[in-house]
């Protein structure tokens, strides 16, 4: 990502996630302090993180509210979205895979929606339903947990900022 790729998607992030930014001394002091995981897998997905890489990220906060999936095509969805990660299988299957857990109407509660976020690697969307379905934790506490988990799966080097 270049200069002007990176003032592009400040111009796309939300107000807070922007003034965030540019409150800190340098990116690499951004990404290693950010406390929210959804801005952190947003931005690595506009600074062309691998996909992959990406998949693994959201796979593993996904996983935090696995337990709470009602149904098997949510439970599928995340061991292929772990299983893309991986290289495993292509995304034509990961694809198959989300839609499986989208058209079944025994997905209703909020992990089954994040898994169908995540599938689609919908960063945002798949991290808030992951956190909506975790009522022992604030929405601010588990976006700290999943912000700890992407960088665990996405280095700051990952991000491809080149200027």
């Amino acid at each position: 990502m270049n200069s002007r790729e990176f003032w592009t998607m400040l111009d796309h992030a939300c107000v807070d996630g922007a003034d965030y930014v540019l409150s800190c001394t340098d990116y690499r002091t951004a990404w290693d302090g950010c406390a929210r995981g959804d801005w952190m897998l947003w931005a690595a997905g506009w600074a062309d993180v691998d996909r992959r890489k990406l998949a693994g990220a959201l796979a593993a906060c996904v996983n935090t509210v696995s337990h709470l999936m009602l149904c098997q095509s949510s439970i599928d969805a995340l061991q292929g979205l772990r299983r893309y990660a991986d290289g495993e299988i292509g995304e034509e299957q990961l694809e198959l895979l989300g839609e499986a857990a989208w058209d079944d109407p025994r997905a209703s509660g909020s992990a089954d929606v994040a898994v169908g976020h995540a599938a689609a690697l919908r960063t945002a969307d798949a991290l808030l339903a992951a956190s909506q379905a975790c009522d022992d934790l604030s929405i601010s506490d588990n976006m700290r947990r999943y912000a700890d988990l992407t960088r665990a799966h996405i280095r700051y080097e990952d991000l491809n900022i080149n200027f």
